[in-house]
């Protein structure tokens, strides 16, 4: 097989936006499509998930490195850039404002935006894009000049982002997201070579769809709900951990290797997202235009469909 690089770099450029910003609806069809934004968009998530990738590949495909290194983009994002963890007026936070807020730090939807963009900006996209490029799935995609490139790209979003969003914070906090960052990413590198694939068989796809949608939706409604029913915060925090790590270890404990079976997992979380989708169009109380996002989750749902069978011709023909 030729081992073109591009059609990956591309697609996965693109993937990751579209999953954490449009289809979530946290950037609706009108403001995704406008070019700056998409353009701003890619430059951020697609370069970043792009130099998570690349790292790695590079040290050995440890899926906890894969994970570790997305909730460091998730901190560096929500931490750093936009200042989400520590804002009281951030738009999308409604009752997480409040709720599980202390020393500055809104804990709740810190933890729970960490997860969210280790797993729906970083690993879902990778994943996804690698099984449809078996060819280069274990390889770099970049050489130097390029890894450079995209570096410079992201880091000069990243400095946009820092100086647009001013939000409340302060230097301390600042400098805790920064620092945080960085132990994850070394903490990533450090745990790199220690796993060991389970050896069960994975379940059939409903199973997958229905425990993958349902953790998914924990993550995202779980914390609304508990500050509504005034849980305490602290246990929401732990109960979104300690779920979290549940559900990952109930998944690292099959062998995965066949490719239809990954993409079953990888797809699976993708369900909420393109529920919720349907919810947000009719939401009258949102700050922001959600018209078509009833389109983005039909096409979404299509899209997934027709991926996997995709995905099975490409590897019976590869097998040939």
């Amino acid at each position: 097989m030729k081992k073109s690089r591009f059609k990956p770099i591309l697609a996965l450029l693109f993937l990751s936006p579209a999953i954490a910003e449009l289809l979530s609806s946290s950037s609706p069809p009108l403001e995704f499509f406008n070019p700056l934004t998409m353009l701003l968009l890619v430059s951020f998530y697609g370069c970043g998930a792009l130099l998570i990738r690349e790292a790695w590949v590079r040290w050995g495909r440890n899926p906890y490195t894969l994970l570790l290194l997305g909730a460091a983009y998730g901190v560096v994002e929500e931490g750093l850039l936009v200042k989400s963890f520590f804002s009281t007026t951030w738009p999308d936070l409604g009752i997480l404002a409040w709720y599980g807020r202390w020393l500055g730090v809104n804990w709740v939807w810190t933890v729970m935006l960490t997860i969210y963009h280790s797993v729906f900006s970083i690993a879902i996209p990778i994943v996804l894009v690698e099984l449809f490029h078996p060819e280069v799935r274990a390889e770099p995609w970049l050489k130097r000049r390029g890894l450079s490139l995209i570096l410079l790209v992201f880091l000069s979003v990243s400095t946009l982002f820092y100086l647009f969003f001013r939000y409340e914070t302060t230097p301390i906090h600042l400098l805790s997201a920064l620092l945080t960052a960085l132990l994850l990413v070394v903490v990533s590198k450090k745990v790199s070579k220690r796993y060991l694939s389970g050896s069960r068989e994975p379940p059939s796809a409903f199973k997958l769809a229905l425990i993958g949608s349902s953790w998914s939706a924990f993550l995202l409604i779980g914390p609304h709900i508990a500050g509504s029913l005034e849980v305490p915060a602290v246990l929401c925090v732990f109960s979104l951990i300690i779920v979290f790590l549940v559900y990952l270890n109930w998944v690292l404990s099959y062998e995965w290797i066949s490719p239809l079976k990954i993409f079953d997992l990888a797809t699976s979380p993708l369900w909420t997202l393109i529920f919720f989708a349907f919810i947000a169009e009719i939401d009258v109380n949102r700050p922001d235009n959600p018209v078509g996002m009833s389109l983005v989750g039909i096409a979404a749902a299509f899209s997934i469909i027709l991926a996997r069978r995709k995905l099975k011709k490409l590897y019976v023909v590869n097998m040939l």
